[in-house]
C-alpha cells in the first residue's frame, strides 16, 4: 500500500467522531536504556520518512520485515503527524498500522489490517480492523470491516508498539 493511500485512508480516521480510551500502559523500567512512548515518537520526528499532507506532516516509520510491498509480508508503520521541523515539530496525533498481506493462488492479495488513530499521549481515538483484498495492480476489489473486541484490540496494539519498541532500541543502543 502506497504511503499516500496510507495517508489517505487514515484521513477518514480525521474527520469522524471521536472517542477516548485508556491507553493499554506498557510497563516502562526507569533505566534510560529502556525505550517507551515518548522515545517512540521523538525516534519517528527525527528518523521517519516526511510527508505532506493535507492534514499535517506525517514522520513515519516504516517496517515490510525485508519484503517487497508486493509479497507476503507483515507491515508495520508507526506515524508522527502535526508540524514544523526538529524541535519545534508541533504534534497533532500518531497512528500505528499493522497489515499481514498474503497472496491468493488467483493472484490477488489479501490483507488484514489494524488501524490506530492515538492522540499525541498514546490514548486511542479511532480504531478499524479490516480485510483488504487488491488485484495485482492495486485496485480494492473487497474491503470487509470487523467488530473487534477491545481486549482483542488493545492485545494487538500492545503487541505492535513492544515490537517498535524492540526496533528503536536495537538502532538506538
Amino acid at each position: 500500500m502506497s504511503k499516500i493511500l496510507l495517508c489517505a485512508l487514515l484521513t477518514l480516521f480525521t474527520t469522524t467522531s471521536v472517542w477516548a480510551i485508556p491507553f493499554p500502559q506498557l510497563p516502562i523500567s526507569q533505566d534510560s536504556k529502556d525505550i517507551g512512548w515518548e522515545q517512540l515518537v521523538q525516534y519517528a520526528i527525527a528518523k521517519g520518512e516526511r510527508v505532506d499532507t493535507n492534514i499535517g506532516t506525517y514522520c513515519i516509520l516504516t517496517d515490510l520485515g525485508g519484503k517487497s510491498m508486493q509479497e507476503p509480508h507483515i507491515g508495520n508503520y508507526f506515524s508522527v503527524i502535526g508540524g514544523g521541523q526538529g524541535d519545534q515539530f508541533g504534534i497533532d496525533h500518531t497512528e500505528v498500522i499493522w497489515e499481514n498481506w498474503t497472496l491468493n493462488s488467483d493472484g490477488n492479495r489479501n490483507g488484514d489490517l489494524w488501524q490506530y488513530v492515538l492522540t499525541r499521549d498514546g490514548q486511542v481515538r479511532h480504531f478499524m480492523h479490516s480485510e483488504l483484498i487488491e488485484d495485482q495492480t492495486g485496485t480494492v476489489l473487497s474491503q470487509k470491516y470487523f467488530d473487534t473486541p477491545d481486549q482483542e484490540r488493545d492485545a494487538k496494539l500492545v503487541y505492535v508498539l513492544q515490537g517498535w519498541y524492540q526496533r528503536i532500541k536495537a538502532n538506538t543502543h
